[in-house]
């Protein structure tokens, strides 16, 4: 088992080496203000109960109220309890509660950062385990992992700032993984978790539920897999509300598109490159003030526009972008749903959301990574255009979270307005070039 396996088990304990190191330099860093969130509803549901997260009543530290799904919630809270049973283990050694400053601030946030650090290494086996699968080839399996496991985007993001992309993602790629597998309701259960846990895949469920009439030729087939999809939404929403249906339609309403009003908050995209805004630290009088970013000239979604709000609009030209996609994989019928061509046209997808969508933040180019890292291992000719993109992203991922210890003076090497504006110009041209030979490679394929 280890000889045949040793490969990816040696690249999983290397990519965990790396990212023991960046975490440990990271957690000594000012916490992330997500973490501080996460804290606060953590102990609000410990004090209060999970729904009373939801409410501004116990906030603590600043925060705002819970706008996460109940899976992300079932999570921190879990974690705050876990860290409670640790304090109450120190007092049986004789320990008072809250005298251990490292136990009481920066163990917690250690803590708030394993599940996106152990979702990661979760992805990168369900990538290795799909390539070996399709491509009967070890090698292409390990390609697969450790294009995504080094990834500087993936490490800044799950490592480095802590942020749960991760964990939606490794629940969806899960289902991913089970539907190539022809689990197709134990797939629907997956995805209904990943949703459960955060929103930010929900763009794809259309196409997964074509691809799987595709396979099965089954209009009751989809139903039922959308009944369980929609059974495991409810059954998971009852601890915070004994009315789940009309809880989470009310969830979905206020919370579905995120709490940033503007067209584009952050993320260098093509709406970064239409309006050309700017983003700005507070200061820099000192290093506090200056991890205080503010981003000026980005209008609101929600303003009209040639009669239709301006997020409307975005919506529309997603959906343009991607009707070349779609009538490709009608086109293509039940060859869509090869492994090779699926899991590119996934990968498309989520940059066009990316670059597209109204309210994108600069970590939600994450979803591709994984697709793409497939479709490299696959031999898909994409791997010049992604290295280009991965790079223009890990710029834009360094000028909003830039680590702390550096020096002020550094700090206005980066945010100058034009640099933003060209970054962002670079990442809409190969965003471009890649959709093009993705569609060439589909219809050739």
């Amino acid at each position: 088992m280890f000889r045949r396996q040793h490969g990816i088990i040696l690249l999983l304990v290397l990519a965990l080496i790396v990212r023991i190191l960046l975490l440990w330099y990271a957690i000594g860093l000012r916490e992330h203000p997500d973490i501080l969130r996460w804290k606060d509803w953590g102990r609000i549901a410990f004090l209060y109960g999970f729904a009373d997260t939801y409410l501004p009543e116990h906030l603590t530290f600043g925060t705002y109220p819970n706008n996460m799904p109940p899976g992300t919630l079932y999570i921190v809270s879990f974690i705050y309890w876990l860290w409670l049973q640790f304090g109450k283990i120190l007092v049986q050694f004789g320990i008072a509660p809250g005298s251990n400053p490292w136990i009481n601030g920066p163990f917690l946030t250690l803590l708030y950062r394993i599940p996106s650090f152990f979702s990661d290494i979760g992805i990168a086996f369900i990538l290795y385990a799909i390539a070996n699968r399709t491509m009967k080839n070890i090698q292409a399996g390990l390609i697969a992992a450790a294009v995504f496991l080094f990834h500087p985007g993936v490490l800044f993001n799950s490592t480095f700032m802590g942020q749960w992309d991760a964990v939606n993602n490794f629940l969806f790629l899960f289902g991913v993984w089970a539907f190539f597998r022809g689990r197709h309701f134990r797939a629907a259960a997956w995805v209904a978790c990943s949703l459960l846990t955060k929103l930010s895949l929900v763009f794809i469920i259309p196409i997964l539920l074509y691809a799987l009439y595709v396979v099965t030729r089954s209009i009751r087939t989809v139903i039922w897999a959308a009944v369980v999809a929609f059974a495991i939404t409810m059954v998971g929403t009852l601890p915070v509300s004994w009315n789940p249906f009309w809880w989470y339609a009310d969830f979905i309403f206020h919370h579905a598109t995120g709490e940033m009003a503007n067209i584009t908050a952050s993320a260098l995209n093509g709406w970064w490159a239409f309006f050309r805004p700017h983003i700005m630290f507070e200061s820099l009088d000192s290093t506090f003030s200056a991890s205080v970013i503010h981003v000026w000239g980005t209008p609101f979604s929600g303003e009209a526009w040639f009669g239709l709000s301006l997020g409307v609009w975005a919506v529309v030209v997603f959906l343009t972008m991607c009707a070349p996609l779609g009538l490709s994989m009608i086109r293509l019928k039940k060859r869509f749903f090869e492994p090779k061509i699926f899991v590119l046209s996934m990968g498309m997808f989520c940059l066009l959301a990316y670059m597209w969508l109204p309210k994108m933040h600069v970590r939600y180019m994450y979803p591709s990574f994984a697709f793409f890292a497939m479709s490299i291992a696959f031999g898909a000719p994409i791997v010049s255009k992604f290295v280009v993109i991965s790079l223009l992203d890990i710029i834009n991922l360094f000028i909003v979270w830039h680590p702390m210890p550096l020096s002020l003076q550094y700090y206005t090497l980066l945010p100058d307005r034009n640099f933003q504006w060209s970054i962002s110009i670079l990442l809409v041209i190969f965003s471009f070039l890649l959709y093009r030979r993705v569609i060439r490679y589909i219809l050739c394929a």
